[in-house]
């Protein structure tokens, strides 16, 4: 791995981090709060808001990302800030074991199951 990619996937993570932290900053009632009925001109204030926050994190580098954000308790669509091809680096093994927990929790996989992986 060179050093471009491995700068790379620290600034991503940085990114993740930081974004993160600032959602609950700007929105901290979000994860209490499981039944919120917001209307439309509200999600679209927040979604807004989190495309500013975006904006202003990355700076000049902000053509270089491709942000996915779902709040499934209070909107029934993602902002897909600047949707686009990107490569995963590391960063796919979050969805993997996302995916992979979820399928833990519905039964459909036991954490301590061996799995082969083969080409």
């Amino acid at each position: 791995m060179d050093k471009g990619t491995k700068i790379l996937i620290i600034v991503n993570g940085i990114l993740i981090v930081t974004l993160i932290i600032l959602y609950f900053f700007i929105f901290p009632n979000s994860k209490s709060t499981p039944n919120v009925k917001i209307d439309d001109k509200k999600t679209i204030s927040d979604q807004n808001a989190i495309e500013d926050m975006i904006r202003s994190t990355l700076g000049e580098e902000v053509s270089k990302f491709a942000i996915y954000v779902f709040r499934p308790k209070l909107e029934k669509e993602p902002l897909i800030f600047q949707s686009k091809s990107m490569r995963p680096a590391s960063m796919i093994k979050m969805f993997v074991l996302a995916k992979t927990m979820q399928d833990a929790k519905d039964g459909l996989l036991a954490l301590d199951e061996l799995i082969t992986i083969t080409p």
